[in-house]
């Protein structure tokens, strides 16, 4: 199985490593976020090449005198489950990469959001600042609009996150379904996860160790 090695960015605006435990906060932490799908979804093509490859192989004319009845119907039910299981992974990609895409409109759309209010804020507050000299009635109204258009605008954001949350939450649960995440036990009943045959590591485990075995579990 092929492996594709990330590396998440540390944000030049929040000064932040990107993670997807951590808040949405600028437009480096989603991009951080598209990153994770499209090396899932370089990984996925690597692996249906190689698909590709053994299928090609097993195709093949053998020579004469080598190939039995009982080795050509072997090796035609090998083919049908090659091809069914890079159908599978075709879907499955294609589902990712509909997701990223979903997401992907999303962030965008949320940048815009943000953008128009963050004018419609400073307008507002422009607005206010030149009605200072004006009656007190005035005043209230149009400190209250500005309130009530503060408290829509963070109403939307909190639903926007919530929207994007859940979809980093499918894909996520998708990839693990894809590259097989699965649990075990090693021996004193602790839990041990594996996805893609390479162990997860315990950063539970880590908390007893020092600083350079901890550098030497993560490299």
């Amino acid at each position: 199985m092929y492996q594709v090695k990330t590396t998440i960015s540390t944000c030049d605006i929040c000064f932040r490593t990107g993670g997807n435990k951590l808040p949405f906060l600028c437009p480096t932490d989603a991009r951080n976020q598209l990153y994770e799908s499209r090396v899932q979804n370089a990984q996925i093509l690597l692996e249906k090449d190689a698909l590709d490859q053994k299928i090609t192989s097993l195709l093949l004319p053998k020579p004469e005198g080598d190939n039995t009845t009982a080795e050509a119907s072997t090796d035609r039910q090998k083919v049908d489950a090659i091809n069914f299981e890079r159908d599978q992974a075709l879907d499955r990609t294609q589902q990712i990469i509909a997701h990223a895409d979903e997401l992907r409109a999303k962030v965008e759309q949320a940048k815009e959001d943000i953008a128009k209010r963050k004018a419609s804020l400073t307008r507002r507050s422009s607005e206010l600042a030149s009605a200072s000299n004006g009656s007190e009635s005035r005043r209230g109204r149009q400190i209250e609009e500005v309130e009530k258009s503060i408290r829509m605008t963070k109403y939307k954001w909190k639903k926007d996150h919530a929207a994007l949350a859940i979809s980093r939450t499918f894909l996520c649960g998708e990839a693990a379904k894809l590259y097989g995440l699965r649990r075990t036990r090693r021996n004193g009943g602790l839990e041990n996860y594996i996805i893609g045959h390479v162990g997860i590591i315990d950063l539970r485990a880590m908390n007893s160790k020092s600083t350079p075995r901890r550098t030497k579990w993560l490299y």
